[in-house]
């Protein structure tokens, strides 16, 4: 399955519960591409074996942004293998 945005940020495509669990405020736009790309696949009978991911460097323009995406991106990869019943999935 190919459910991809170019150029997009790690906002948009992380879980309620990874902002929660960086202490980050979301944004009114957060999680907007996970709700319509990403989360109809999670409900269903769907085995998945991993995820591909490629994300720019447009999320990190300083030391606190490039702090905030470590955060983001570690808490979006558990978020997406919790919802996908998937802990072990690969994701890279």
């Amino acid at each position: 399955i190919s459910s991809n945005w170019g150029g997009t940020s790690v906002v948009l495509w992380s879980t309620p519960e990874a902002f929660t669990q960086c202490g980050i405020k979301p944004p009114s736009s957060s999680a907007s591409l996970y709700n319509a790309m990403i989360h109809p696949y999670t409900v269903g009978p769907m085995a998945i074996a991993g995820f591909s991911w490629y994300q720019g460097e447009a999320d990190t323009q300083d030391a606190s942004s490039a702090h905030q995406y470590a955060c983001l991106i570690k808490a979006l990869i558990q978020a997406w293998r919790a919802h996908f019943s998937a802990p072990t999935a690969y994701f890279g």
